[in-house]
């Protein structure tokens, strides 16, 4: 993938969607390409020389998460599976969160569980 025509940037994953947002893009990685074990941010902000920035916090690794683990992380796994919203942009985790999430910190500012 190129940031403004420039800067390429490889990525272990195919990329589902990418837009710019001010002076960011937004890079969503494909959800059924990556790894669905342990957590594994598949939501990540670069600036515009292609430079990482941050990657989106998960719910079932932050304060909004309203259950326990019964075992190892590798039992459960957590990924963002769809984007609801490009502005503000909102997330759907595999945890059956809706956030979301702050653009300049990668953060979680509101998560709605919907299961």
């Amino acid at each position: 993938m190129a940031i403004n025509s420039e800067h390429v940037i490889d990525f272990k994953y195919p990329v589902k969607d990418a837009f710019e947002t001010g002076k960011t893009v937004v890079v969503f990685l494909d959800p059924d390409s990556c790894p669905m074990t342990g957590l594994y941010s598949n939501l990540w902000v670069f600036d515009l020389r292609g430079r990482k920035l941050w990657e989106a916090e998960l719910p079932s690794n932050s304060r909004f998460d309203i259950w326990k683990r019964k075992g190892p992380v590798s039992e459960k796994s957590d990924i963002y599976w769809g984007l609801q919203q490009k502005e503000p942009l909102i997330a759907s985790s595999f945890s059956s969160y809706d956030c979301e999430i702050d653009l300049a910190t990668g953060e979680i500012i509101k998560a709605d569980f919907y299961k």
